[in-house]
C-alpha cells in the first residue's frame, strides 16, 4: 500500500522511533510535540506541506494504519535476525 501523508514522508529511522513510541504506549501529545520538532521532519513539512506540522489526526490514522502493519510484521519477524534478505 502506497502513503503519502506527512508521516510516511518522514526518513525510515523516525518512523521507527515513532512506531516503538505508539508500541510503548507514549502519550500522543507528546508524540507529537517531538516529531514537530525534529528538524528532519520540519524539512519535509516545509518541502512537502506548506510548513504544517502533523496533527492529532494524522498520528491516529497512523496508528490505526502503518503502525498496525508495522506491529504484525514484529509478531511475524520479531527479531532483526529473522527478518527475510533479499537473495
Amino acid at each position: 500500500m502506497a502513503c503519502h501523508g506527512k508521516i510516511a514522508r518522514l526518513p525510515g529511522a523516525i518512523r521507527a522511533q515513532l512506531n516503538a513510541r505508539l508500541q510503548r504506549g507514549d502519550d500522543g501529545k507528546n508524540i507529537l510535540a517531538w516529531l514537530n520538532s525534529l528538524p528532519e521532519a520540519k524539512s519535509v513539512f516545509d518541502a512537502e506541506f506548506e510548513g504544517r506540522p502533523i496533527t492529532e489526526q494524522s498520528l491516529s490514522d497512523w496508528r490505526l494504519g502503518r503502525h498496525q502493519e508495522w506491529l504484525a510484521q514484529r509478531r511475524f519477524w520479531p527479531r532483526p535476525g529473522t527478518w527475510p534478505t533479499a537473495k
